[in-house]
Order: C-alpha cells, then structure tokens, then sequence
C-alpha cells in the first residue's frame, strides 16, 4: 500500500473542504458588495466637501469684488462683464459706509483668501492660476493705494473675473458628478443582493452539489459504521434549516441597510434605521440618539413605538455604558433614562454609532418583559448601526452644505440664495391660495452703526432677525435681503393676515429695548415694512410691489406698514 493515502483521510477533507469553499465564496462576494457601496459613499462624502469649499471660496471673492469696486468707485461699463452684476450692490455699500470702513472690510476678507485656497486645495477642487492669484493676499502697495485713487488701474479685476467664472465653472461642473454618485448609489440600492445574483447563484450551485455529494458519500459511510442514518439525516436537516434562518436574517438585515440609504436628510435617516431595527428585532421599540456637540448629552433623533425616548446624560444608563465604551451591549432594567416614561421592566439592546473612529450616537430597540436578544440579535444590530452610522454622518455632511449655502451668517435666517430658491420652487397651487411677501428696512440704520459702531449695528441686525422670527406664523420663512433688509415669505396667506403679520413685525421691534436706541431719531429703533400679494405666479411682480410699497413707508415718515396698492 506505499504511496496510497490513508483511509481515514478523505472523510474530514470531504466535510471540511466544501465548508470552507462556500464560506470563502460567500464572505468574498459579500466584502466586494459592501465595499463597492462604501466607495460609492466615500465619492459622494468628497464630491459634498468640495462643493462646499467651492461655495464658500464663490461667496468670499464675491465679498472682496464687491469691496474693491465700491471701494474705488469703479462704473460697471469699466469693469469686465463678469463683475459688472457685482456694481450695484457695491453703490449701495459706498453710500452706506466709509472708505476707510470699506477698505477695512476688504482687509478681512482678503486675509480669507488663503484659508479658503486651502480648502479647495484640500478637497482636490480645481485651481486654476487665476483663482490663486485672485485669492492671494493683495501686495501692501496695493492696499496702501485703494483709497488714494479711482478707477480700476493697479487692479487685478482680470484675475477676479476669470477666478469667479472658474469657480462658477467648477461648481456647475461639481453637479454631474454628485448626480451621478447619487444614481449609483440608487442604482446599487435597487440591485438585488449579492446572494441572489446569477453569477453568485451558479456558483453557490456547484459547491452545494459538491457538499450534497460529499454529505451523501459521508452518510453512508456514517451509515455502514455506525447504522444511524436516520439520525444522522435529521442532524443535517437542522442544520440545513438553521442555515436557512440565518441566511434569511443576514438577507433582511443587507435589505434594511439598503433601505437606510434612501433618505438625505438626517431626521428622514434616523427614522429608516430605528424602524428597520425594530421591525428585524420585533421590538416595541427603536430610537436612534445622536450625541450632541458637547457630547455631554444623548439627545433621539427619533424615536418609533413606546415606551418614548427622551434626552439624557452621555454617561447614564444601559445607552450611557455603549456610548461610553463603544461596545454593544444588552440588559434587563427596572428603568433607563433613555426611556423615563416606563413603569414595567425593559429589555433593551443597544449598539453604538461609530464614524471616523468616534461614537456619534447609539441605536436602541427596547420591548418590555424577557430578555429580548440572544447574540444573533446583537450582532444583527450591530451591522445595521455599522450601516447607519456612515449614512448618518453622510446625511449631516449634506444636511451641513445645504444650510451652509442657504444661511445668512451674521443673522442665522435664510440668505439671498434661499429666497430665490423658495420663489422658484413655489407651485401654481400655492400661488392660488395666495402668497404675500414683506419687505422690512431697519429705520436710520446708518446713523445707529455711526454712533454705536458695526459690530453694535450687527448686534441689532441679529436681534432683529430674531424678532422678526418670533413674529411671523409657523409657516412663514424669514431672510436677509440684504444689509439692513430683511424680507418674509407668507404662503396662503390672505391681504389681512398678511397685514396683521407686518403689524406684529413693527409694533415688536419698536418695542424691544435695543441698546443705544436714544440716539435714534425717534429715540427708538423702528422699522418700515412694504406688503404685497399675488395670485398669478408671478414672483418678480411680488417682490417689486412690496420694494415700491417699503419706499412708499419711508418716504411717509418711516416706522409703519404700507400694502402695496
């Protein structure tokens, strides 16, 4: 028998071998999905990073062009035609403020420019020779001579002008990208899962017939040796049926991870991961908390079913201990924090939220009674919190950008930008319901920042905005238009509500007790408010009625509400 390999050899390879091969073939195809889903996310995380950087390296070269023209007083016919729209605003801000409050404004915000440079740099955005040269400090001579002179001489307004129209360039070019980033994602959402793709399935074929046909050759052996092969068929059975069921659980559990990835803001994404964790659990309930900016305090991004979660201490309770240790763990409490409204005992499962090697938060399911898990559980949790937390962290990096491109710094209401948006974005139904607009303009604002200062007079655009805030409905939308104007946008509402707002607006602000506000001319800080309504849709009508209805109120004595006619 030299040579031959012994009898007893090829029963473990027959049994061993086909596991193995399945297991390999399994965890491979499953690593390749998940990893071409994490690519497809990590694209679309930079593609929002350089939006935004590009968004605010557009927003401080408009600031610097607009300083630098109304510093000079440089006529649009003189400009190249990519400033020219920047000229007006500039004759507003000359007359609004001095040279040498102008030029100290360009100072700060060319000092930005380096800082904002670097974050295109960062997030691998387009630098073009133009915009580093327009975002470069501007020499000393040059700066010594902005108040000296007029004109555009000495100028790089060439270099402005190209760099805003690469960054526009870019911008516009950064869309496609995060388009198509977001139509693979879905794309990949709506492919069936990896098990249950043809090429998987084929193979999954082969090494099955290969474990039934060593499975049969083992059972008679098994049979011959032993004589138990009913018991032996019934051991495979349950394992084939226990396979089954964790197969099963594996599936829905990539589904739900599926699902989570639907939703872009980060309420919307919080809700699909604590209903998908409750339904895979059977739970009561799920929740999902997200530590706050301190992360002292674990606050529910939302909660489904009962008992109701509430806000709590990062470092209290069954949640406390997982947001602490970042490890998942479960338990049977009398009480948690997490769920004060409980009278029965709870059996609560919690898994961590963990994003670029830090706890963001925890997702919770809890059922009143028995314990609710075993380690199956756990570790089914556990793969949809490793899901969630990277689609949560993507939804606040989306959630950031989209408030980043639509807030007034200084007032915190919606900017400019926002209003345009909401304009447009206003549907013919809307508008038959009847859509009213104010415009509001700090009284003697000029005069106030001339006795107190600019940043007194920010303080007072600041608490204006937050009057203004407090005053209008629920429904209604507050923004900046603009230096010392702020406008509101009213849907369906009527002539008398919409007055009755504006009325509410004035008699509010003139009742505030704004610091300094004895220098006035009135002894007080007043507004004038314009108000206007349209039915027809047309939102570039219902803006010039209320502007003409505003300077209608001011040349009348300022401090009161006019309807435009």
């Amino acid at each position: 028998m030299t040579g031959t390999m012994p009898r007893r050899v090829p029963l473990p390879l027959a049994i061993v071998l086909p596991a193995v091969l399945v297991a390999v073939g399994v965890l491979a195809w499953s690593a390749w999905s998940s990893s071409r889903d994490h690519r497809v996310l990590a694209r679309l995380a930079g593609d929002a990073a350089r939006e935004r950087a590009l968004t605010e390296a557009l927003s401080q070269l408009s600031v610097e062009v607009g300083y630098v023209i109304a510093l000079r007083g440089i006529a649009p016919d003189e400009l190249p035609a990519t400033l020219a729209p920047y000229a007006s605003g500039a004759k507003t801000l000359s007359s609004a403020r001095t040279s040498r409050e102008i030029l100290g404004l360009l100072v700060e915000a060319d000092d930005d420019g380096p800082e904002a440079l670097r974050r295109l740099r960062r997030t691998g955005a387009p630098v073009t020779p133009a915009l580093k040269r327009a975002l470069a400090p501007l020499p000393p001579a040059t700066r010594r001579a902005l108040t000296a002179t007029r004109g555009t001489s000495g100028l790089p307004l060439r270099d402005y002008a190209d760099a805003l129209a690469d960054l526009q360039r870019a911008f516009v070019d950064a869309q496609p990208r995060s388009r198509a980033a977001l139509e693979e994602l879905g794309r990949l959402a709506g492919e069936p899962p990896p098990w249950a793709q043809p090429q998987f399935l084929a193979l999954a074929a082969g090494l099955l017939a290969l474990v039934l046909a060593a499975a049969g050759w083992t059972a008679r052996r098994v049979a011959r040796r032993v004589g138990n092969a009913e018991a032996g068929r019934s051991e495979a059975e349950a394992r084939a049926d226990e396979l089954a069921r964790r197969n099963a659980r594996l599936l829905a559990t990539v589904d739900a991870s599926r699902r989570m990835t639907s939703a872009s803001d980060v309420r919307s994404v919080a809700r699909a991961v604590a209903v998908e964790a409750q339904e895979l659990l059977s739970a009561a309930a799920g929740a999902v908390y997200l530590l706050d900016e301190s992360a002292d305090v674990a606050c529910p991004a939302v909660a489904v079913g009962e008992p109701a979660a509430a806000a709590f201490p990062a470092g209290e309770g069954t949640i406390g201990w997982a947001l602490d240790t970042g490890l998942p763990t479960r338990a049977v409490v009398a009480g948690d924090p997490a769920f004060p409204g409980s009278e029965v005992p709870l059996s609560i499962v919690v898994a961590p939220l963990v994003a670029d090697r830090r706890v963001t938060g925890a997702l919770v399911v809890a059922s009143p009674g028995a314990p609710l898990a075993g380690d199956e559980e756990e570790v089914t949790l556990r793969l949809v919190a490793l899901a969630a937390a990277t689609t949560i962290e993507m939804a606040r990096a989306h959630d950031s950008t989209a408030r980043l491109a639509h807030t007034d710094p200084l007032t915190g209401v919606g900017n400019r930008r926002r209003l345009d948006s909401d304009l447009a974005a206003l549907a013919p139904a809307e508008y038959a319901d009847g859509v009213a607009f104010l415009m509001i303009d700090v009284d003697h604002f000029k005069a106030y920042n001339d006795a107190h200062g600019h940043p007194a007079g920010d303080a007072v655009l600041r608490q204006v905005a937050q009057i203004l805030c407090a005053s209008v409905r629920e429904t209604d939308v507050v923004y900046r238009f603009g230096g010392e104007e702020f406008a509101v946008l009213l849907r369906g509402a009527s002539d008398e509500e919409a007055r009755a707002v504006a009325a509410r607006i004035r008699s509010a602000v003139a009742g505030h007790a704004f610091p300094g506000a004895e220098t006035q001319p009135a002894g007080r800080v007043t507004v004038s408010v314009g108000v206007s309504r349209r039915c027809d849709g047309d939102a570039a009508a219902l803006v010039a009625a209320a502007d003409g209805a505003l300077y209608r109120a001011k040349r009348e004595g300022r401090d009161r509400v006019v309807a435009a006619s």
